[in-house]
C-alpha cells in the first residue's frame, strides 16, 4: 500500500471513528518524539499529521514521547488488522484477526 493510499484510509477511520475528541483524556506513548519506536516511523508521522487538527496526538517533550488518544488508537489498530492479510501478521495477531472475523 502506498503512503497516499494509507493516508486516505487512516484519514477515513479518523473521520468516522473519532467521535469523542474532547472527552478522552487518556493518552498512550506510541513512539519517541521523532516517530521512532515499535511501529513504523512513517506511519507514526503520518498519524501525527492527520490527527494534528483534532489534537488527538501530541509530543510530550519531557518524556521524549509521541502520545495518542487511547480511543482513536484502538479504532486505528482494529482497522489496520482488518486491512492486513493474515499471512503478514505474527501468530498472536492472526488469532485476534480470526476472533474479529468471527465476531468474538
Amino acid at each position: 500500500m502506498s503512503k497516499k493510499e494509507l493516508r486516505v484510509k487512516l484519514a477515513k477511520v479518523v473521520k468516522e471513528k473519532y467521535f469523542q475528541p474532547h472527552d478522552c483524556f487518556r493518552y498512550i506513548p506510541v513512539a519517541d518524539t521523532k516517530g521512532r519506536g515499535r511501529y513504523p516511523r512513517g506511519v507514526m508521522l503520518l498519524l501525527k499529521q492527520i490527527l494534528k487538527p483534532h489534537r488527538g496526538m501530541f509530543v510530550h517533550k519531557e518524556y521524549n514521547a509521541l502520545r495518542i488518544q487511547l480511543t482513536i488508537w484502538n479504532s486505528l489498530t482494529l482497522a489496520v488488522l482488518e486491512w492486513c492479510p493474515a499471512q503478514w501478521l505474527p501468530e498472536h495477531l492472526v488469532v485476534a484477526k480470526l476472533e474479529m472475523d468471527l465476531g468474538l
